[in-house]
């Protein structure tokens, strides 16, 4: 049976997918971002993607039905501070219109699809510029 370690692995290496993207750096894991300007900050882009599960739902009474996993997988971009949107919205663009609402991707015991897709607001963090996508899931399992 799937669980959320499934859902957020098959939306990760659906993102992989994407050509020139810049470097993807999921949710808790360390990667070493070495570009620097001369000054010496931190100019490396990369995406950091998060999975934020909502409430699991029955969808029958019984001990043989479905279950509803919903969520957000959200996809952060970071480029370096002062270099203009047109690359982070081209990536943005990319990743919205590669995760299709229409698709359906089966993973063990069930199916995941996009629900909702939508650009989130863009804040400056340090020296990043940073501007996200959310994307709604919906995982129906088999139980």
């Amino acid at each position: 049976m799937a669980n959320y370690s499934e859902i957020q692995k098959v939306l990760d290496d659906k993102l992989a997918l994407i050509a020139d993207l810049p470097l993807i750096v999921t949710e808790n894991d360390l990667q070493t971002k070495t570009q620097t300007n001369s000054a010496g900050v931190l100019e490396t882009k990369y995406i950091r993607t998060q999975l934020l599960p909502a409430t699991t739902q029955a969808l029958t009474i019984g001990t043989s039905g479905k279950e509803r996993y919903t969520g957000l997988f959200q996809v952060t971009i970071f480029t370096p501070y002062d270099n203009g949107i047109a690359e982070t919205n081209y990536w943005i663009d990319e990743i919205i219109n590669d995760f299709s609402k229409t698709e359906t991707i089966v993973i063990t015991g069930g199916l995941v699809r996009i629900t909702q897709r939508s650009r989130l607001p863009a804040t400056q963090n340090t020296n990043y510029h940073q501007c996200g996508v959310d994307l709604e899931y919906e995982c129906i399992l088999n139980i």
